[in-house]
């Protein structure tokens, strides 16, 4: 595998990951805080949004076979890749933050 494929790989891979854990958080959050359940909610979709943008985007068609000719490069999916591992690792950060008060 080439060096950009690794990066991606590694990238949606963190993503997915931190994602998957924001996911699970908000979860648990919306059933026990019934206050903030529709943001509870709406931060689990978004993150259930990344982990399925990771997935489906980003990691599968890396190890496909034959690999899937209808995505754009590896370097463009690298790069468009940025934000969404940004917002995911933010949420996880205050998550983290947050418990460890």
């Amino acid at each position: 595998m080439e060096l950009w494929g690794a990066a991606l790989l590694l990238q949606q891979g963190l993503t997915a990951m931190a994602s998957a854990f924001n996911a699970f958080y908000f979860l648990r959050y919306s059933s026990q805080e019934q206050r903030h359940w529709w943001s509870a909610l709406a931060l689990l979709l978004v993150n259930l949004a990344l982990l399925l943008q990771s997935l489906f985007f980003g990691i599968l068609p890396l190890v496909s076979t034959p690999p899937a000719d209808l995505l754009p490069s590896v370097e463009m999916r690298c790069i468009v890749g940025l934000p969404p591992m940004a917002a995911s690792l933010l949420i996880t950060t205050f998550i983290l933050r947050k418990r460890r008060r």
